[in-house]
């Protein structure tokens, strides 16, 4: 179950910004290696969750969102209106996509960083990211 779950709240997430953000790429599974601009995302285990006596549990997921552009600045901006998306608009708007989860919150757990410069193809991209934690009842 916990599976499933994981892939819902992976899911719900990720049409939840596709959806209310007007993204310049995709966002694709993992490290994206792709060249030119890029939108990447890892989802793990967040903090330790808790166990109710009615036998629901409160689950915490990390989400890491990196960018790599050549624009910085622009990198910046958006991991801010996804962060801001998920913080400010997420506890009232984000639902489960197939009912296994009900969002519960979501905050940031760290400001846009950067990561290094990439060599793409002779341009330069930086690499941001930013992380945020979604804590969901199940």
């Amino acid at each position: 179950m916990d599976k499933e779950v994981k892939k819902d709240v992976e899911r719900s997430i990720l049409t939840y910004i596709t959806n209310n953000i007007d993204l310049p790429e995709d966002i694709a599974l993992g490290d994206s290696i792709k060249p030119g601009n890029s939108i990447s995302y890892l989802m793990g285990p967040g903090s330790p969750g808790e166990r109710y006596y009615d036998g629901r549990r409160k689950k915490h997921y990390l989400f890491t969102i990196s960018i790599k552009d050549s624009n910085s600045l622009k990198a910046i901006e958006l991991l801010n209106e996804i962060m801001d998306l998920m913080e400010i608009r997420g506890p009232n708007n984000l639902k489960s996509l197939s009912g296994s989860f009900s969002f519960v919150s979501s905050s940031m757990k760290n400001n846009p960083t950067y990561q290094g410069i990439v060599n793409d193809k002779g341009i330069e991209r930086a690499v941001i990211s930013g992380s945020f934690e979604v804590t969901v009842i199940i």
